[in-house]
């Protein structure tokens, strides 16, 4: 699904915000904050954990709430608070005292939730052993449900399965529906679909059945927009999270990205054959690297500036992008006039990344061009025969 690749590649632009990051460094245990490419937390803390980071593992004990951000996610701990969550793929178990709130693309709860659990996402799986206090509510691609929940459970997506337990009644709106022989149910049983759906003689349901028909388009305009709500927020982070590294950038190197928009504009082409033959590249090198004992480390340390480059190259196109809108003529431009050229280029950046169909070509394009970019500002640096030319174009 389109969907899915956007969130992926958001989530890899924001977790190379944690890689750019001043603050990779870890916190005391005392409300700790981890931030880095590969992050792992485990052990008691007495204050609340916020990570960020390409891959996350948490386990251990948390006596506040737990906030993770990445690409994939893995939680097996204990928090007496609130757990919220973010990533390309999530796998929860352990236990949580008060609510549960997950975004993804492929979220896995087998887990203990003494309050209200709220997922979205492409594919959700609730397992057997899984347990919700209070109300679930879930929206996706595929909804699978076999816990169990003693308050009211809500399901809604193109098609959802249901095996587990809900003793407050079920709700579910979706194009296709099954409750297997497994469920049990007490309460009452909602199911708004295109069709009729799938209820198993075995199910044991103690309140009545009320099956309503529901039009294609309204299942779709439930499911799909709460995902856009989930794909907007998710746009605006990686935003702000590539505005934050451009602006790093700009005050570390203001020469080297006035030449990168000099190289999108001029050599736009260029770009295009750096941006590829370097993405290309460097995962195929690194794979080269992991056959020899020497070059594993270097070629772990290669995969894990990936995401970097991701976001750099994010914060190359929308610096070229706010160029093209505000200084086609090339002339010099302030500080200030710089970083609002970078909001807006990212901004329209943000915006077409969500569009359908053509999001994705979009944001591609934008990674494999700004990528070319920073690799041809590389090659001039350390080439043979460096060009410090100024920015300045007549055009």
């Amino acid at each position: 699904m389109r969907a899915r690749y956007l969130i992926r590649t958001f989530l890899l632009g924001l977790a190379a915000l944690a890689v750019a990051s001043p603050m990779a460094a870890a916190g005391g245990m005392d409300g700790w904050d981890r931030i880095g490419a590969k992050v792992d937390i485990i052990g008691d803390n007495s204050g609340s954990i916020s990570g960020a980071g390409f891959d996350i593992s948490v386990k251990g004990m948390t006596r506040q709430s737990v906030r993770l951000m990445g690409g994939t996610v893995q939680y097996d701990g204990h928090t007496d608070e609130n757990l919220w969550v973010a990533g390309y793929d999530v796998d929860i178990s352990g236990e949580v005292v008060r609510d549960a709130t997950i975004w993804g693309n492929k979220i896995l709860l087998n887990a203990f939730v003494g309050g209200s659990a709220t997922l979205r996402g492409s594919e959700i799986v609730i397992e057997e052993n899984a347990a919700i206090s209070q109300g679930f509510y879930a929206s996706a691609d595929k909804v699978t449900f076999g816990g169990a929940s003693i308050g009211p459970v809500e399901l809604s997506g193109r098609e959802v399965i249901f095996s587990g337990s809900a003793r407050s009644g079920l709700v579910i709106r979706a194009l296709s529906v099954k409750i297997t022989d497994a469920a049990r149910i007490t309460g009452d049983v909602t199911i708004h679909a295109t069709g009729q759906p799938d209820i198993s003689t075995e199910a044991k349901i103690s309140g009545r059945v009320v099956t309503g028909r529901m039009g294609q388009w309204q299942v779709m305009r439930r499911t799909y927009g709460k995902r856009l709500i989930v794909s907007i927020s998710l746009a605006f982070i990686a935003a702000m999270a590539t505005f934050i590294t451009g602006l790093f950038t700009l005050g570390l190197a203001r020469n080297g990205v006035e030449k990168i928009i000099d190289n999108m504009v001029e050599q736009t082409f260029k770009c295009g054959i750096w941006g590829v033959s370097a993405l290309i590249a460097i995962p195929l090198l690194a794979s080269l690297l992991m056959l020899t004992l020497i070059g594993a480390p270097l070629a772990a340390t290669l995969i894990m500036t990936l995401p970097l480059i991701v976001l750099l190259a994010l914060s190359a196109t929308g610096f070229a992008a706010g160029e093209w809108i505000f200084n086609r003529t090339g002339d010099e431009m302030s500080l200030l006039q710089r970083i609002l050229s970078l909001g807006t280029g990212l901004l329209i950046i943000a915006i077409a990344a969500i569009l359908p169909y053509v999001g994705t070509v979009f944001l591609a394009l934008a990674i494999i061009f700004g990528t070319g970019a920073l690799f041809l500002l590389l090659r001039e640096m350390f080439g043979p025969e460096p060009d410090y030319k100024t920015h300045y174009r007549a055009r």
